[in-house]
């Protein structure tokens, strides 16, 4: 075993090593960014173009934009060509906009010419996480349920204890804390979840792991975009954020190893390993990397749709006391309910328009609905597109058309409350997670997120023990973004801080 010294010693020659290769990739990315690559077009250009309208900008002009605005990018072109399939240049080629009237036709292609397997993360080819999500998580909600109760009660002390007066807190690292420790109790079972309130050391590490790895595996894939396409399988060696993800990954896959010496309790790690074939079943790195998919596909937009719901109760205290009227109806005093758990929830229609209404506005960035064509493939309306062709939906745009949603930038949080209170027909749709062709912040077709039901089960679970316990305002003055963009993608900002107190009644409101 090390001493201390060198220990000390070993830490300062890795860190070295970091900083410098560190340096080397970040120059070199910004010398690449600033040069026009256009007159290379074996490295920047498919060979093969395709006929689609693009905007009146050089395809680098646009790649480079689309680092850093891509909403802005799409949103341009959308207005420009409405109800037609357009083209934006990415680092990595052509990215395909379909309009809402062919998403219908694009959803019934078969998976043999397109599919969205080729785009999923961790690996193409795994499909055993998504048939256990579909299996149970949908399926078993009241079970779930459960646990999630459990866990949370011991949870939800830990994070927001009691406050007198207001008092700014950053929410996001807190919610982060619940929601993976609740994640991991499902997907790893006993031995990695909190045990009546306490954390062992490796407890601890695992959710650690869960907080940091998004962001590390993002920023990674933001710096590689940086370099052009076929440079990209050397690149990635030379980001120290792709090192430190291995190192997340070597680390779940012990957690794996762990966690299936231990008996099954009704989670993922257990019910994956059954499904894997026999030369699979050994290969914790492949079981890790499907962990840390749980991680990047459940996780991250669960705690981006609480996140976006409070910072809107900040900005719009006044849907706090419909909100709490409602719940109190529906729910009655915490722990009290009774029946079916699904229709407890069902009941809660200004609370899911109202996270609805949030996710519209903060929903994730500019696309939805990623697939890949795998063979040449000719629309209705005669558009033909290449083999690995992108195509996506213009999900930002979309939820910011005012010809599909009046006054767009406006928030209402009883938007789609209103909407299902227009006709029987109307009453079950425009749900959080319904999906149509208007709203696809879930995905479309028979790759929409199959977990949906048990993410929408758990954001409320902790909206509503929030709600009922807390005021929230914005902090006069504020200026920090609640949004952070990469790339075509949107994230909570985890320094976005809000004020909170302990619930004031109407009536120490009326005497205070």
């Amino acid at each position: 075993m090390l001493s201390l010294p060198e220990l000390v010693s070993t830490a300062q020659q890795v860190l070295i090593g970091f900083s410098i290769a560190f340096i080397f990739t970040v120059s070199t990315c910004t010398i690449i960014r600033s040069m026009d690559l256009s007159t290379l077009p074996l490295i920047t250009r498919p060979q093969k173009r395709l006929s689609l309208p693009s905007l009146d900008r050089s395809r680098w002009e646009q790649a480079r934009c689309w680092k850093h605005n891509a909403i802005g990018l799409v949103q341009q072109a959308y207005i420009k060509f409405p109800g037609k399939l357009f083209q934006v240049f990415a680092p990595d080629g052509p990215q395909v906009f379909i309009p809402p009237n062919l998403m219908d036709e694009i959803k019934a292609f078969p998976d043999n010419l397109l599919h969205s397997e080729h785009t999923m993360f961790p690996d193409p080819g795994n499909q055993e996480w998504i048939t256990w999500t579909k299996q149970n998580l949908d399926t078993n909600v009241a079970k779930y349920s459960a646990i999630v109760k459990q866990e949370l009660a011991g949870l939800f002390p830990r994070q927001f204890q009691r406050y007198g007066d207001w008092q700014p807190i950053q929410v996001h690292p807190k919610l982060h804390k619940i929601v993976s420790a609740i994640a991991s109790r499902i997907f790893l079972g006993h031995t990695i979840a909190t045990k009546d309130g306490q954390r062992g050391r490796k407890n601890l590490e695992w959710i650690m792991a869960t907080i940091n790895y998004p962001g590390v595996l993002l920023t990674a894939a933001y710096l590689l975009n940086f370099w052009p396409r076929r440079l990209q399988r050397v690149a990635k060696y030379m980001i120290p954020h792709m090192w430190v993800s291995w190192i997340f990954t070597r680390l779940a896959a012990r957690v794996v190893e762990e966690a299936l010496q231990h008996p099954a309790n009704e989670d993922a790690v257990h019910g994956v390993y059954e499904m894997l074939p026999e030369e699979k079943k050994k290969d914790y790195l492949f079981q890790g990397r499907v962990q840390l998919g749980f991680v990047m596909a459940g996780i991250l937009p669960t705690i981006q749709v609480i996140c976006q719901a409070l910072f809107d109760l900040a900005e719009h205290p006044e849907y706090i006391p419909m909100l709490r009227e409602e719940i109190e109806k529906v729910w009655g005093p915490w722990n009290a309910y009774k029946g079916d758990i699904l229709e407890q929830f069902a009941s809660l229609k200004k609370l899911d328009s109202f996270m609805k209404e949030s996710m519209r506005l903060h929903g994730g960035g500019a696309t939805s609905f990623r697939r890949k064509v795998l063979q040449p493939t000719t629309l209705s309306d005669g558009t033909f597109l290449l083999p690995g062709t992108f195509v996506y939906f213009p999900i930002h745009a979309l939820s910011h058309d005012p010809s599909i949603f009046p006054d767009p930038d406006v928030f209402d949080g009883l938007r789609f409350y209103k909407l299902r209170q227009r006709s029987q027909a109307d009453a079950n749709k425009h749900q959080f997670t319904a999906i149509d062709n208007h709203a696809t912040y879930f995905g479309a077709g028979r790759h929409a997120c199959p977990g949906r039901t048990f993410a929408d089960l758990l954001a409320k679970y902790i909206l509503i023990a929030l709600v009922t316990r807390y005021d929230f305002k914005i902090i006069e003055g504020d200026s920090t973004p609640r949004d952070l963009h990469l790339t075509g993608l949107s994230f909570v900002n985890p320094k976005k801080m809000i004020m909170i107190r302990d619930r004031v009644s109407r009536l120490q409101q009326t005497l205070g």
